[in-house]
Formats: C-alpha cells, structure tokens, sequence
C-alpha cells in the first residue's frame, strides 16, 4: 500500500496519510489493517492527511469507507484538506457514516493533533 497507517504513540492518535489515488482496493485495505492491528487501541482518534491526495478517491472506496468508518473504533477524526473538492468529499463521508459531530476539518496536521487532543 503506497499509502501509510500508523499509530503516533507520542500524540495517541491513529494516522492515515493518503498519497495519490486512492482506490476501492486501498479502503479495504486500509480497513482491514486498521481491525487487525489497532482494535486494542479502540477508542481511538483518527487524523486522515489528504493533503497529497489527487482529486480522485474513487467512486466504490468512498461507498465501501461510508458503509464501515462507523463499525470502527474511531472516538473522532481529524481530516487535513487543503483541496476544496476533496475536502467536500470528506465531509460527505463524514455525514455518511455516523462522524459528523465527531469530525473535523483543517488545513494543517498541527491544527488536527490540537483538536484531537483536546487543545482546540
């Protein structure tokens, strides 16, 4: 995966950089590592960066990432957009999958990590 999951130890927050396109392949993949590997740390929160991100996240990954970012053990989530088009995409996700009040959007990753953690 050209993309990268990980968990920040030092700020306690599961953070998923997204590069490129990101496809129906990368959701499920995303998905499942985030099961398999982080469910210990539920509740946890979730800072996405998409700010090197293309245009497209394809049709059948945002139907696939609407129908399961609710069954996860996401607390709240912080998204870092600079994109307009993104950016509207990620809040029709959000509102789609249960996140709407747990969700925020910000145009660095320092602004995201505040709100996570409390300090904004």
């Amino acid at each position: 995966m050209k993309h990268k999951l990980y968990y920040d130890e030092e700020n306690k927050v599961l953070v998923l950089e997204i590069a490129g396109e990101y496809t129906y392949e990368d959701a499920k993949e995303t998905v499942q590592i985030t099961r398999d590997s982080y469910e210990e740390k539920s509740p946890y929160p979730l800072l996405v960066d998409l700010t090197n991100t293309s245009n497209n996240i394809g049709r059948d990954a945002r139907k696939y990432l609407q129908d399961e970012v609710g069954r996860l053990g996401i607390s709240r989530m912080a998204l870092v957009v600079s994109n307009p088009v993104i950016r509207m995409t990620a809040k029709i996700l959000a509102s789609a999958s249960g996140k709407t009040n747990e969700s925020g959007f910000f145009k660095t990753r320092d602004e995201a990590l505040a709100w996570l953690k409390g300090e904004k």
